[in-house]
């Protein structure tokens, strides 16, 4: 994990699916920062925002649906805007988990093993406060 200068926090984690396949976990708690530092990472376009743009390795990508759930049980699947971009109301205290995942062209090696299926999921969570 790292801390960012703002306070966010990022993790890595990897899964293989027993099938030959890869997924690459990509984990972010915060919103104040406006700039990606995982390979995959939703970044909100101001700080403490409501509104996300998907990063693939720095550079804006386009998101189909990215998942929302909260702490309250509130569910939702969010159309994202032709640039990639998604609004999300939080209408309610507690904490917000944003998800979405991408099959990326190309293989990846990994402690020596190449992985020609690879699947990354990046999350970003805050809390709405009261």
């Amino acid at each position: 994990m790292e801390a960012g200068a703002s306070g966010d926090v990022r993790a890595e984690a990897r899964q293989l699916d027993g099938q030959g396949g890869l997924t690459i976990y990509h984990a972010r708690a915060g919103r104040s920062e406006t700039r990606a530092v995982s390979d995959l990472e939703l970044v909100p376009t101001r700080p403490d925002g409501n509104t996300f743009r998907l990063f693939w390795k720095g550079k804006p990508v386009a998101a189909d649906r990215v998942n929302v759930q909260t702490s309250a049980q509130w569910n939702r699947s969010l159309q994202a805007a032709k640039d990639g971009s998604v609004t999300l109301d939080t209408p309610f205290p507690g904490r917000y988990l944003l998800e979405v995942s991408v099959r990326v062209n190309g293989a990846v090696t990994v402690d020596g093993k190449r992985y020609e299926a690879v699947r990354h999921t990046a999350t970003t969570s805050f809390e709405v406060g009261k």
